[in-house]
């Protein structure tokens, strides 16, 4: 308690770390777009996209939206500060921890600074993602058992509990704190007289935390009607395949590498070396066992999860160690008090000198035979982007190898194009971001590749060849980005019959893709001329209103090339396509329109006289829906053809429309 009170300018030496670590942060910031996730959380944002899937992570996703109400940078760059500042919030409150623990200044930021270099939490402090504010939640649990030890107060421990619920509102990750608190509740529950308080209090605590989590699960269960379907996306989604994916051996050798990779410093030792001294203090060992608690069902869980970010979920992992590693310093200081000025000089210079492994490692990775290469090499993607290059370093000020790529593809690929794309590259940055709010070629076609195996995820390889036989029939240029996995079974089909091969695409002197190309060009079927499908390239204008290709095989055969052309807005949201025809005309056309039950009333306008008024595409069913127009003067050269949303059916549950094609 006298560290707490004595010395409450420390509170101000906090603030200061804190600013300085913003300001370190900031000018390592990613200027831009990074890979796939961050497209896909900055959309979620956007959207506001608030569940209890277990990607969805409701609480950064309200903290980005204040980010991204700021009125400089592009969208991108406000969203990574988000991770930055719940770094350097987590810094500050990490520095208090250690400091009302130990009462040592310059140990306190010795081993912040530990924290603040280490691979994982820089990596995730220059590019947006959730794992810094579940740093913040660690941070503040650490700071809390340090308060409840030096206080005895129960009403740190009812805190621990609310931090426990609120947790789960980031990450369900964060439920890893929670056996931790139970740890010290069944502690301090045998100590007291007035224990059902006690127990109703600590039960308070963890409700108030988890009521925001629990009133969108509940939403969810009502909305979907099935509750364990809801229990078991809110757990695992689509990933329970790579829960324990991962051998013994293999679990091993990787968390022992990615420990290696976090403190390229002297803190590789003095982190062993802390929780030796750690565990030999007596008086230390049952006020912050629930860290270490923490800190083995983290790493154990995570140690077998089978992703390329591992790295990522063990962070937690790595802050309670950069905790424990301060009791190694305090044993520095207490029996080698004539050299631990020459210590801590040492110490500091390698955290800092550190820094340049993870530069060698990227320019060693680039040379097959190399230690590195075998895990992190651009083979399969060197044409594209260095992929490498954002997988290592963990400042990011110079990345900007996606944004290139994605503006060199928009540049150079053929008006009505189609790209496949798989979520190991940049499907996200491309359609979810800079096609959806950059308005970018909105005419390119931007396929989705399942190269997971993950149910309901993208196109599989069979989806995909049919998708390239259909791009020749309509005489559309498609693109594939590499010719390696997971390319190689869609490869091996379209050439067996020695018809389709591929031909590199030039974006630029040191970037290229494929093109798909079909030997015997004039057998392919011509456009019928009597009949158009609408395609994206076919949009001339929209207006607050979010539109793309969606396939329909799952709802029936009836559809032209089993795909429409979907939107959702809002009333008054509008969208035009362009109709070209070789001669004026005076004839009937029908409009094959698609009915849903989020689907809206439409009033249809061609060449701006409205041809039909509230049209109700609501229905109970996904369906297809011919409407005939008589009379309808057709000009030679270019026809608009304009929908806009007018409200809806009392029983629709959106503004929805989608529209398949034209029969003249």
């Amino acid at each position: 308690m006298n560290v707490i009170q004595k010395h409450e300018k420390v509170k101000i030496i906090s603030l200061i770390l804190g600013l300085s670590s913003f300001l370190f942060y900031l000018y390592f910031l990613c200027p831009g777009i990074g890979f796939g996730d961050t497209a896909i959380l900055i959309d979620n944002i956007q959207r506001t996209v608030i569940n209890s899937e277990v990607n969805t992570h409701p609480f950064t996703i309200l903290m980005g939206k204040i980010f991204l109400m700021l009125p400089f940078g592009e969208l991108a760059y406000r969203a990574n500060l988000l991770s930055t500042f719940f770094a350097s919030l987590s810094l500050m409150v990490f520095f208090l921890s250690l400091y009302f623990l130990h009462g040592r200044l310059f140990i306190s930021l010795l081993s912040t600074l530990s924290l603040a270099f280490s691979y994982s939490f820089f990596w995730h402090s220059t590019i947006v993602e959730n794992y810094n504010i579940s740093s913040f939640i660690t941070s503040l649990s650490l700071l809390f058992y340090v308060l409840l030890e030096k206080t005895r107060k129960d009403r740190y421990l009812y805190i621990l509990f609310s931090l426990f619920g609120l947790g789960i509102l980031n990450h369900v990750q964060m439920a890893f704190i929670g056996p931790g608190i139970g740890f010290i509740f069944l502690y301090y529950l045998f100590q007291k007289k007035e224990k059902f308080r006690f127990f109703l209090n600590c039960l308070l605590g963890f409700m108030i935390g988890l009521l925001p989590y629990l009133l969108i699960f509940f939403k969810d269960v009502i909305e979907r009607k099935a509750f364990f379907l809801v229990l078991k996306n809110a757990f695992m989604g689509a990933f329970g395949g790579v829960f324990f994916s991962q051998s013994l051996a293999v679990a091993i050798y990787e968390f022992i590498l990615l420990y290696l990779f976090q403190f390229p410093n002297l803190f590789l030792f003095l982190v062993p070396f802390g929780l030796i001294v750690y565990f030999k203090k007596k008086d230390y060992r049952m006020a912050y066992a629930a860290g270490l608690i923490h800190f083995f069902l983290n790493s154990f869980f995570f140690a077998f999860y089978g992703t390329w970010d591992k790295f990522a979920f063990l962070l937690q992992s790595y802050i309670l160690l950069c905790f424990y590693a301060s009791f190694a310093l305090i044993y520095i200081e207490e029996k080698f008090i004539r050299y631990r000025f020459g210590i801590y000089t040492l110490i500091l210079f390698s955290l800092l000198s550190g820094l340049y492994f993870y530069k060698w490692v990227h320019i060693s990775s680039q040379k097959p035979g190399t230690i590195w290469h075998f895990r992190y090499n651009n083979d399969y993607s060197k044409n594209l982007y260095d992929q490498a290059k954002y997988i290592i370093l963990p400042y990011k000020r110079d990345f900007t190898e996606v944004e290139e790529y994605c503006k060199l593809v928009f540049e150079k690929l053929p008006k009505g194009s189609v790209i496949l794309e798989d979520d190991s590259r940049t499907y996200y940055p491309l359609a979810d971001y800079y096609q959806k709010y950059y308005q970018k070629r909105r005419d390119i076609q931007v396929l989705l590749m399942n190269s997971w195996g993950i149910q309901n995820w993208g196109l599989n390889s069979d989806s995909v060849v049919n998708e390239i036989k259909n791009s020749v029939k309509r005489k559309k240029a498609f693109f594939l980005p590499v010719l390696n996995n997971p390319y190689l079974p869609i490869i091996k089909e379209i050439t067996k019959d020695n018809h389709f091969y591929f031909e590199k695409f030039s974006l630029s002197p040191t970037r290229w893709i494929y093109e798909v190309k079909y030997k015997n060009q004039q057998t392919a079927t011509e456009k019928n001329d009597k009949m158009m499908d609408l395609e994206l390239k076919d949009v001339s204008n929209s207006k607050d209103l979010y539109f793309t290709r969606q396939f329909m095989q799952s709802f029936g055969d009836t559809w032209e090339f089993s795909d429409q052309i979907f939107a959702s807005g809002k009333p008054g949201s509008s969208i035009e396509f362009l109709i070209e025809r070789k001669e004026d005309a005076k004839e009937s056309i029908r409009i094959a329109f698609s009915t849903a039950p989020d689907f809206s009333r439409i009033d249809v306008y061609w060449n701006e006289l409205r041809i039909l008024e509230n049209m109700d595409l609501y229905s109970t069913e996904v369906k297809r829906k011919l409407e005939i127009f008589d009379n309808i003067n057709i000009r030679k050269g270019r026809n608009i053809l304009k929908l806009i949303i007018k409200d809806k059916n009392p029983k629709s549950g959106g503004y929805k429309l989608g529209i398949d094609a034209i029969y003249f």
